[in-house]
């Protein structure tokens, strides 16, 4: 599976850390959707938004053990 990611989670170091494993990724856009300040949170979320993009990274070939790591991260 191709997960798409943003901020923190872009960081190959990070991945690595959390998952314990190494993923290639590529550069990635997310068309139609802004990046927005989650009220009392230090991170960010996103939310659909025409003519607006999100950069980031898509890891690709994330197992199914590494999502569930990731999604609770």
């Amino acid at each position: 599976m191709n997960v798409f990611t943003y901020g923190t989670l872009m960081n190959k170091k990070v991945i690595k850390n959390i998952v314990k494993a190494d993923f290639e990724s590529v550069d990635a856009t997310l068309e139609g959707y802004v990046r927005k300040k989650v009220k009392e949170r230090v991170y960010p979320g996103i939310t659909a938004l025409k003519d607006s993009t999100v950069n980031g990274k898509l890891w690709l070939n994330v197992t199914p053990n590494a999502l569930t790591k990731l999604d609770y991260f």
